[in-house]
């Protein structure tokens, strides 16, 4: 996974949630350290991003992987 969007400010942290938003409507599994290389953003910001779109009903954790820490599989919703 490759991405040219490097995030060190609020600017590039939209730029960030773009790209996990995009990934995921192209129904991508995505973990944390995925994500985290991919938009250079700490794990701290990408796990509050993570459940900020789950609460939007945008992303889901796999239910075939783990349920906690850093190897949780973000998905889309079904039916969304």
């Amino acid at each position: 996974m490759t991405s040219d969007v490097k995030c060190n400010n609020k600017q590039s942290s939209a730029a960030a949630l773009r790209w996990v938003e995009e990934q995921i409507a192209a129904d991508r599994v995505l973990t944390e350290p995925e994500i985290c290389q991919a938009t250079g953003e700490s794990p701290e910001k990408v796990d509050n991003m993570m459940r900020f779109l789950n609460l939007l009903g945008h992303t889901v954790k796999d239910p075939e992987g783990p349920t906690r820490g850093p190897e949780v599989r973000w998905m889309k919703k079904p039916g969304s």
